[in-house]
């Protein structure tokens, strides 16, 4: 992380979803751009991920453990974490539970670990699948 700090590179986004990235596909839009689209059906057609079933008890662990590790080290750095939430958010995934699929879990999240290093993606599709007030929600975390 220094060296990316020293590079002039930040990392972006923390993403941790690999029960997504298979069943997503490339589409192109008419005369416009490359987007991607989730297919619930392949990812239930591909089971469980290699992992098994993890539970969401397990997922809010390891997101501690991960940023009480992370974020210090961030900040030391002067490099700017970003969350992703999960897209889409849908909880579990191929046996795994996700658990950025709520406005009130992303504040949760970034309470852990309370830092100015520690961002959000605010990634307005995502917030709009959960059903979300995207407009309130810009107005608090801006």
């Amino acid at each position: 992380m220094a060296g990316l700090s020293r590079a002039g590179l930040s990392p972006g986004c923390r993403t941790p979803d690999s029960a997504a990235a298979s069943a997503r596909a490339e589409a192109q839009a008419p005369k416009r751009s490359l987007t991607s689209e989730f297919d619930y059906r392949t990812a239930h057609d591909e089971g469980l991920t290699e992992w098994g079933e993890v539970c969401e008890e397990t997922i809010w662990e390891n997101i501690g453990y991960f940023l009480q590790a992370i974020i210090p080290v961030a900040e030391q750095a002067g490099v700017q974490m970003a969350l992703h939430p999960d897209d889409p958010p849908i909880s579990p995934l191929r046996g795994i539970a996700r658990i950025l699929t709520s406005s009130a879990n992303i504040r949760r999240v970034l309470d852990l670990v309370p830092s100015q290093a520690s961002g959000l993606t605010f990634c307005q599709a995502s917030f709009k699948a959960m059903g979300e007030d995207i407009e309130a929600l810009a107005r608090e975390w801006s």
